[in-house]
């Protein structure tokens, strides 16, 4: 799958020497405010428990998180776009030649998947026939078995905005959402997408697939449990790492995005490093950031939480904690964790 850079659009992209001075700004930025990254694990970047957790969000859950992420929707670009004295619909028109509004952010937005109308031909919302966007991600969770909290980690991840933070969205960037069908086969590494593939709902639905696939099929690729080569950049001679996977979870990301971070990406978070690569690091920081508020199981699988162990159960408190809890054969509890949904 395509290798992303953090930064996936810069808005103002004029003449090349304005856009040096702003990407050498930007560089001195990220590296004032980088944040090091010391707990990766890059051999269990994610349990099993947690990857597999369908029901860790009902749509209105999954709603309700995306209306967190993107309170104020510039569906008509009418905020100021920081460039003159121009909205965001006259700069996107008159001086990068983008389309106009509507611009329908990732919590308004809607497509019909038979028809593949979306909510930019309709209006900007709802429209009859269309599911929204945290229908479409509920329904792929549920088919799939993959929690949908990985797939709004691999949105924000893969996207250009990327959408789970862009409050004025133009259409093309649902395009390849998921950076699904996006290998690294284009010229100097770069994505190489099939046109057959694109659209939100496409996306969405193919990468839960996807997922899915690589749990019941994990030996059909290069990757596989115990011990690895992985490279840490599309550009082999960057080197690669020698990784020890430890389960499903973890083997399907990097089947999905086949780099580890070097050791410079991982303390230059959320910024970039010389041969660094970033959808693995980016998953693993995104993932806490959003839905950890303790450490994750050490584990996923049955097997090493212990010979004894006969189950693994959760549940769901008022307070919207999800606790997991592993039951050996005597009934006595072998090991427990919860997480705010």
């Amino acid at each position: 799958m395509k290798y992303r850079s953090p930064f996936n659009r810069l808005r103002l992209t004029l003449i090349a020497g304005l856009l040096l001075i702003m990407v050498s700004a930007q560089a001195t930025i990220i590296s004032a405010n980088a944040a090091p990254i010391t707990d990766f694990n890059a051999g269990n970047i994610i349990s099993d428990v947690d990857f597999y957790d369908r029901d860790a969000m009902s749509v209105s859950q999954i709603q309700s998180f995306l209306d967190s992420l993107i309170p104020n929707c510039d569906t008509y670009g009418t905020q100021p776009s920081g460039y003159g004295n121009l909205n965001n619909a006259q700069y996107a028109q008159q001086i990068q030649g983008w389309p106009g509004p509507p611009y329908v952010c990732i919590n308004k937005y809607h497509e019909n998947p038979n028809t593949g109308e979306t909510s930019y031909e309709k209006g900007g919302g709802s429209f009859a026939g269309g599911i929204s966007a945290a229908q479409i991600i509920y329904n792929s969770a549920q088919e799939y078995g993959i929690n949908p909290q990985v797939l709004l980690v691999m949105l924000k991840k893969e996207s250009l905005g990327p959408l789970t933070s862009d409050s004025w969205p133009l259409k093309w960037q649902y395009k390849y959402a998921m950076g699904y069908a996006c290998p690294d086969s284009g010229p100097n590494y770069s994505a190489n997408c099939n046109a057959a593939k694109a659209g939100f709902y496409n996306q969405m639905n193919l990468a839960a697939w996807q997922l899915n696939y690589y749990r019941e099929h994990p030996n059909d690729y290069r990757y596989h449990l115990g011990w690895n080569d992985i490279q840490y950049n599309p550009d082999p001679s960057c080197g690669t790492k020698r990784v020890y996977i430890e389960n499903i979870a973890t083997l399907s990301l990097y089947i999905y995005t086949p780099y580890t971070p070097n050791d410079a990406a991982l303390a230059a978070y959320p910024g970039t490093a010389y041969c660094g690569a970033y959808g693995n690091r980016n998953f693993f920081q995104f993932f806490k950031e959003w839905f950890e508020t303790t450490p994750p199981m050490q584990s996923g699988t049955v097997t090493n939480f212990g010979s004894d162990v006969s189950d693994i159960s959760s549940f769901v408190t008022a307070d919207g904690m999800r606790h997991v809890f592993a039951l050996k054969a005597n009934g006595d509890v072998s090991a427990t964790w919860w997480k705010k949904l």
